[in-house]
C-alpha cells in the first residue's frame, strides 16, 4: 500500500492532499468529502541499484509520478471547489493493465476521464449501454491534450449524438489499480459532471459507435442493471 504519507510535488499546482485521501483505498468502496487546506510530506522515486531490472524500477518511478499527479488534482478541485464528493473504488488490475496505467501517463502525460450526468428539462438522466453491459452515464478516458470538460462533452456528444452544456462537477470517482505483486495501487480519476442539453429540451439520443443503446430515464423508472448504484440518487424526484 502506499505510505502513511505521499509527496505531491511535481504535479498541477502547489496544493497538496493528506495522505488520509490515499489510506481510504484499503476499503472496497470509499466515500468521503475533499476538504482544503492540505498538506502532506514525501514519496521519492526509486533509485536505480546495481543490477537492478531497468525497466521494473521504470515502470515504479512512473506510478509515484502518476500518484503524485492524481494527489494535486484532487488538491486543486479541493481548492477550486471547496468541499467535494470524492468516491473510490479497487480493482484487480492483471499485471499488464496496472503497467499499462503507468506507462501511458509517463508516454502520454493523461490520465483518467470524464462522465455527465445530463438531465432534460423534465428532470430525466440520460443512460448508455455498451453492448450487454449495464446502464451508465456517458464517459470516457481523457486523449492526449484534452481537459476533464472536453473528454465530457465530447464522451455525450460520441455515444449519444447530444451536444452537452456542463455545469457544476460534482464528483470525482477514483478507479484504484492494484496488482497481485503488491506494488502500490494506481489511481485513476474520473470528474463528474452535471449537464443538460446545449439547445434545451430532450434531443433524441443516437447511439454511437460501441453503443446499443441510449435513451432518456425518469427517477421513478430507472434500470435495474445500473453500473454504479449512485447514479439513483443523482436524479432528483420530479413527481
Amino acid at each position: 500500500m502506499l505510505p502513511e504519507q505521499v509527496d505531491l510535488a511535481g504535479g498541477r499546482g502547489d496544493c497538496h492532499t493528506p495522505a488520509s485521501a490515499w489510506r481510504a483505498l484499503d476499503s472496497d468502496h470509499t466515500t468521503g468529502p475533499l476538504r482544503p487546506p492540505l498538506v502532506a510530506t514525501s514519496e521519492a522515486d526509486t533509485p536505480l541499484p546495481a543490477g537492478a531490472d531497468h525497466r521494473s524500477v521504470y515502470r515504479s518511478n512512473a506510478a509515484a509520478r502518476l500518484r503524485r499527479h492524481v494527489g494535486a488534482l484532487l488538491s486543486d478541485l479541493a481548492a477550486e471547489h471547496g468541499e467535494l464528493e470524492v468516491v473510490r473504488r479497487r480493482w484487480d488490475a492483471d499485471p499488464a493493465s496496472y503497467d499499462a496505467l503507468a506507462e501511458a501517463f509517463e508516454a502520454f502525460d493523461v490520465v483518467g476521464g470524464a462522465t455527465a450526468r445530463v438531465r432534460d428539462p423534465e428532470g430525466r438522466l440520460l443512460l448508455v449501454r455498451r453492448a450487454d453491459g449495464p446502464w451508465a452515464d456517458p464517459g470516457d478516458a481523457r486523449r492526449p491534450g484534452e481537459d476533464y470538460r472536453e473528454c465530457a462533452r465530447r464522451a455525450v456528444r460520441e455515444a449519444t449524438g447530444i451536444a452537452a452544456r456542463l455545469d457544476d462537477l460534482t464528483a470525482v470517482h477514483v478507479h484504484v489499480a492494484e496488482d497481485p505483486f503488491d506494488r502500490p495501487p494506481l489511481p485513476d480519476p474520473a470528474l463528474v459532471f452535471e449537464a443538460t442539453p446545449q439547445r434545451g429540451g430532450a434531443p433524441t439520443p443516437v447511439p454511437g459507435d460501441g453503443v446499443t443503446a441510449a435513451d432518456w430515464f425518469r427517477p421513478d423508472d430507472l434500470p435495474a442493471d445500473l453500473l454504479y448504484e449512485d447514479l439513483r440518487p443523482a436524479v432528483p424526484d420530479v413527481r
